[in-house]
């Protein structure tokens, strides 16, 4: 190698190349890509150096494509085990040892990587936060033209303060409202029949959320899909129903 590239003696006698490059280098450099290399890995570390090295092919061309790099590792058998497991899921869609690292790694980072989740915190905060402004426009919009006779449940709508309130149900007491309901919608027509729709139901406030609703079990009940949009129309409005109707298919066909 070094009769071949006796420049490279005097990078390393210069103190421009260390030992460590110099070995990645050896099983790479051609006569093609000599000076496409050497230019590169300039000033670079070893990692960075290992890194472009991978991108450069032998006649000197440099791939539009990620970098990567040689990771070898000694596990236990157990380990090995599981890794080949994870390959065998992944067999129908040609992944890649690399590919079922990947798919594992991006599993513990979501779930452990302090700087994801506070990502991802940042992003429910805005989230929340224009929430809170449509909702603070729609109840002040729709309540201003609501005769006062027809306020529900004679009280005065009531705006989310500083913290929009979570829209989760605890599970505790999803499970109280779904057996107290029979798993069932709980509409009623004028002429007491109960509706009769065990699917597609939905959790309904009594007193929405944004008129001050609590997730509680008084507060809750089952509905159908047709019978919720019907008592949500009623109270926020036919405008805002079929805004937020329209928003979901187009959620659906992206």
């Amino acid at each position: 190698m070094a009769r071949l590239f006796p420049t490279l003696l005097d990078c390393l006698e210069k103190g421009e190349l260390s030992v460590s490059i110099l070995a990645l280098l050896v099983p790479k450099l051609t006569e093609a890509n000599y000076e496409v290399i050497m230019k590169g890995i300039e000033g670079r570390s070893k990692r960075e150096a290992e890194l472009f090295l991978s991108t450069v092919s032998f006649d000197g061309e440099i791939r539009a494509e990620a970098p990567k790099v040689e990771v070898k590792i000694l596990c236990p058998q157990t380990v090995y085990e599981k890794l080949e497991r994870a390959k065998d899921i992944l067999a129908p869609e040609g992944q890649t040892w690399a590919d079922v690292l990947d798919h594992a790694l991006e599993a513990f980072l979501d779930k452990h990587d302090p700087l994801r989740k506070a990502e991802r915190a940042q992003k429910r905060a805005e989230a929340a936060a224009h929430e809170k402004a449509e909702v603070q426009a729609e109840v002040a919009e729709n309540t201003a033209l609501m005769p006062a006779e027809e306020v529900p449940f004679d009280v005065e709508p009531v705006i989310p303060g500083d913290t929009i309130r979570s829209r989760y149900i605890p599970q505790d007491i999803r499970h109280a409202v779904y057996l107290r309901d029979g798993g069932r919608c709980t509409y009623v027509s004028p002429e007491g029949h109960r509706c009769l729709a065990k699917r597609f139901l939905e959790f309904d406030h009594r007193l929405p959320l944004a008129f001050g609703g609590e997730h509680c079990l008084e507060n809750l009940r089952l509905l159908c899909r047709t019978h919720n949009s019907f008592y949500a129309g009623k109270m926020m409005g036919a405008d805002f129903i079929r805004s937020k109707v329209l928003e979901a298919r187009g959620d659906a066909q992206t």
